[in-house]
């Protein structure tokens, strides 16, 4: 998949608008904007796709690892999932049971049409819905949709860290979630023995939360020295993307290093991308348009890959494998496109 990685690169790179010098004092007015970060979800949701498409297609670019843009994405997104949460419910004083539900219902509605889809692609296919109860159980839920269940669950944690406001310490409220959010990592990790993904980028949401609250405070650091933030960003993002390699080089080997690596790589880039923000817009018309269709295509393309993996054989060559990429991208825009539409209607009905 040389060329649709190529492409997709290359329209990460024509995405980026600069707003401000970096020498400037300008900032990005809307840089933590809902239109700047819903294009960023959009860039973010296709990184995801082809980090996903490995499986299928294995031919990759020299020193560009498709599978590592799925830790940088999650990462990404859990750290503005947190930033959204904090700044719409806590810093504006919206009600936060209120906000929940709404997000709540604006994640299930989708993810259960996806799975009811899923079960008919499994009856058809395979002829039993076991393999989908064996996915939940064994912490590998159907076309990668475990950030659906790890979101809720970090949702719940803040919460209860700050259902109370502005009625208690603030640093409390952050010592609680930091403390639920480790005793979700144990549990996670000792007693289910799931893998890592369920817990390696976590701690960007917690992140978010923080540049949230101190978003000012930040802002203004930022401002100041933007050039020397922007250059530790990159040597941070850099460095972590080597890390194995680094370890080899040192002579370096222990067990965890790949789930620290991908750790390391959602929290650099998470950081970087928030200091690039300040800065810089990735605003135009495809990437919010991708950008709000973003959650369907996490959700949708699993599905897609697996169906169109079922008809076509991905490993017959080179190009059958660029137009099998293809296909997978431009069919599962389409039914994100459907099913987005679907579900708005219904949750707006709901809400009548």
């Amino acid at each position: 998949m040389y060329i649709v990685t190529v492409l997709y690169l290359l329209f990460v790179l024509f995405s980026v608008r600069r707003i401000a010098s970096p020498n400037s004092k300008q900032l990005c007015a809307d840089g933590y904007s809902v239109n700047n970060t819903t294009a960023v979800k959009g860039l973010l949701s296709i990184g995801i796709l082809l980090s996903h498409m490995p499986k299928f297609t294995p031919n990759e670019l020299p020193f560009v690892a498709t599978t590592t843009i799925g830790s940088i994405g999650v990462g990404a997104f859990f750290f503005l999932s947190g930033f959204a949460i904090h700044k719409t419910t806590y810093t504006k004083q919206i009600g936060l049971c209120v906000f929940l539900k709404k997000k709540a219902s604006r994640i299930l509605v989708p993810f259960l049409f996806m799975l009811c889809f899923y079960v008919i692609f499994e009856l058809l296919s395979s002829g039993s819905i076991k393999p989908i109860i064996n996915s939940f159980i064994k912490g590998y839920p159907i076309s990668n949709s475990w950030y659906v269940i790890a979101i809720l669950v970090f949702y719940v944690f803040y919460y209860l860290s700050f259902k109370f406001g502005k009625t208690k310490p603030l640093g409390v409220s952050f010592a609680i979630l930091s403390c639920l959010t480790v005793l979700y990592c144990v549990i996670v990790m000792c007693i289910f023995r799931w893998s890592d993904w369920w817990y390696r980028t976590c701690l960007t949401f917690i992140i978010g939360v923080a540049w949230a609250e101190y978003e000012k405070h930040i802002v203004k650091f930022v401002d100041k020295f933007y050039f020397p933030c922007f250059l530790f960003g990159l040597v941070f993002a850099a460095c972590s993307y080597l890390f194995p390699g680094i370890c080899n080089r040192l002579n370096i080997h222990f067990e965890a290093i790949w789930t620290i690596n991908d750790g390391l790589m959602g929290l650099a880039f998470a950081l970087f991308m928030a200091v690039i923000l300040c800065k810089f817009s990735f605003k135009n018309k495809i990437t919010l348009f991708l950008g709000n269709v973003s959650y369907e295509i996490y959700l949708w393309h699993g599905l897609v890959m697996n169906a169109l993996a079922y008809i076509f054989n991905t490993q017959d060559s080179a190009i059958h494998q660029e137009v099998f990429s293809l296909l997978v991208i431009l069919l599962t825009l389409v039914v994100s496109i459907l099913f987005h539409k679907i579900s708005a209607k219904l949750l707006v009905n709901r809400r009548g």
